[in-house]
């Protein structure tokens, strides 16, 4: 019989971080483009859990996070609203620890893919620069996590993770060549 259990923290975190990208705005006010994103980020969440009985602690800690996705918008005067998705790249990192003396019990360290999809606007406020807010949700799943310690697999606290990651941006941008069309 297989013990399952879930494990469910709601974390908020800060982050801060760079992206790099290219836009071209048709005549008609559509705009495609693409960005790459990267995020730093520190943040972690634990659970009180049990597995057969024996109390333990669950920490996951939050790594940073890169993208690269596509953009699709519309300008109309100096406002722009978009969506946008792609792939996405996030470092994870799992520990277990007893709750009676705070041993380690199992660690784990990950990189796993994903993607992320999302939306926004952003106004152009003087030119070359935009001020905008982004939601963006991020999904990752990577499986089985074997957990272990001094190199020693410990099977006893292996899991499958799956995380999701809702993320809201307020973004300042600065665009290098000059204003675009219908000054966005």
């Amino acid at each position: 019989m297989l013990n399952t259990e879930r494990f469910s923290p709601e974390p908020t975190s800060f982050s801060g971080g760079l992206q790099l990208g290219y836009d071209y705005q048709f005549q008609n006010n559509l705009l495609l483009g693409i960005e790459a994103d990267y995020h730093w980020q520190d943040g972690s969440a634990s659970a009180s859990t049990a597995l057969n009985g024996f109390p333990r602690t669950r920490e996951a800690r939050f790594g940073d996070t890169w993208s690269v996705v596509g953009r699709l918008g519309y300008a109309w005067g100096p406002t722009l609203a978009y969506v946008r998705g792609g792939y996405a790249s996030w470092e994870l990192s799992f520990a277990h620890t007893a709750n009676f003396n705070g041993a380690l019990l199992g660690a784990s360290r990950t990189h796993t893919d994903g993607y992320v999809i999302g939306g926004g606007v952003a106004y152009g406020f003087a030119p070359n620069w935009s001020l905008g807010a982004e939601y963006n949700f991020y999904s990752f799943d990577p499986g089985r996590q074997l957990q272990t310690l001094n190199g020693v697999a410990q099977a006893a606290y292996n899991d499958n993770i799956d995380f999701n990651i809702h993320q809201i941006l307020v973004k300042l941008n600065y665009r290098f060549g000059g204003p675009m069309m219908s000054h966005y």
